[in-house]
């Protein structure tokens, strides 16, 4: 089997099966009013296999043959610190809303100013239209757009370190049922490439 056909299988038991164990001629004296029992064996009746979304090196399988697991189990692990330390810092800076409020403290001395001009000119009958007060005007406006440029900049930011959070996600291999691991052919070191089948 090459390095890239290797199968993550897992095998739900079967819920309401109960397996009695018993030698065939060994069955004891039954009363009317105590159940029949028989030997039985369960098989598994739903059987699916699962592969990591991600290629890597596997780091951890937390799995063998025979455990069993529960829905969102995590059963394999890919080496995820490079990841991991890129979503960080993706999150420290969507966390941080420091870029608006520098934007938002810029915009306000460029309003306070241009305040200030117009009423100079209001009290010393100034016109309306001078070249100082427009040019004190346009750079409180812009420094009011970049106001808004900056939150779509933190909300760019938040989407991709959602972007970032479902990459590492994937990296993991989480069990989508209750059942029993049936086999385990990956190995920790191993690489895996989820473009190849396997």
């Amino acid at each position: 089997m090459t390095l890239w056909n290797r199968a993550r299988t897992i095998a739900a038991a079967a819920t309401l099966a109960v397996v009695v164990g018993m030698s065939p001629g060994a069955a004891p004296a039954q009363d009317s009013t105590s159940p029949s029992v028989e030997p039985a064996i369960t098989k598994p009746y739903k059987k699916i296999e699962l592969r990591l979304k991600a290629q890597g090196i596997l780091k951890e399988v937390k799995v063998k043959e025979g455990d069993t697991v529960k829905v969102g189990d995590v059963l394999m692990v890919l080496d995820d610190n490079e990841e991991r330390l890129e979503w960080e810092a993706a999150k420290a800076e969507s966390d941080s809303d420091v870029t608006v409020r520098a934007a938002q403290a810029n915009y306000e001395v460029k309003q306070a100013k241009a305040d200030k001009i117009k009423k100079f000119n209001d009290e010393n009958n100034v016109g309306g239209d001078s070249l100082e007060l427009k040019e004190a005007l346009s750079d409180a406006k812009v420094a009011q757009l970049s106001i808004e440029k900056e939150q779509q900049d933190l909300k760019i930011k938040k989407i991709k370190t959602a972007k970032l959070a479902a990459q590492l996600e994937n990296m993991q291999l989480k069990s989508r049922i209750n059942g029993k691991v049936q086999s385990v052919d990956a190995h920790e070191g191993e690489l895996i490439d989820a473009s190849k089948p396997r």
